[in-house]
């Protein structure tokens, strides 16, 4: 029963061309043992198997099943683990690096995240800024943004989504 609700949401959220996508991507996610609300935030937006296939590659990576949906709900394959593997040696917890790679489609936010520093920003900061950046333009938002009289953390929030 609660499959069959399951497919009843991802058919009336969605678009007429993505839902054959979505249902085909639900279905593959059956058998995995993941609760009914991941099943369907995975697979919501499928537009094929990507999703699945990046929620199993994460397997061996220690992460709880709604980071793995969370990394893989709207991605290519493997992605997540380009940017996550590409993460060695910045003193970021598990946290911060799914942060920075949620979202992402290559290693682009951690070239964002290395062109913020230098820049008076702490860890934090640099990681909301460039959370799945695709460029290093919200770094040079903030730059542009210097001579105004905000502090760091809203001169973030402004430019985070920058592209």
């Amino acid at each position: 029963m609660k499959a069959i609700i399951g497919i009843l949401f991802l058919c009336v959220s969605l678009p007429a061309l993505a839902g054959y996508e979505s249902i085909d991507c639900y279905k593959e996610s059956l058998g995995r043992g993941l609760p009914e609300v991941l099943r369907v935030r995975l697979c919501q937006e499928a537009i094929d198997e990507k999703p699945i296939k990046c929620y199993d590659a994460l397997a061996g990576q220690g992460f709880p099943d709604e980071i793995r949906v969370r990394l893989c709900t709207v991605t290519d394959y493997g992605v997540p683990l380009v940017c996550l593997n590409s993460i060695v040696g910045y003193g970021l917890s598990r946290n911060e690096k799914v942060e920075l790679c949620n979202g992402a489609k290559d290693a682009s936010p951690l070239d964002c995240y290395e062109s913020a520093h230098g820049r008076g920003l702490f860890r934090v900061d640099r990681v909301k800024l460039c959370g799945g950046a695709k460029n290093t333009e919200p770094v040079k938002c903030f730059d542009s943004a210097h001579g105004l009289d905000l502090p760091d953390h809203l001169k973030v929030h402004l430019c985070r989504d920058t592209i």
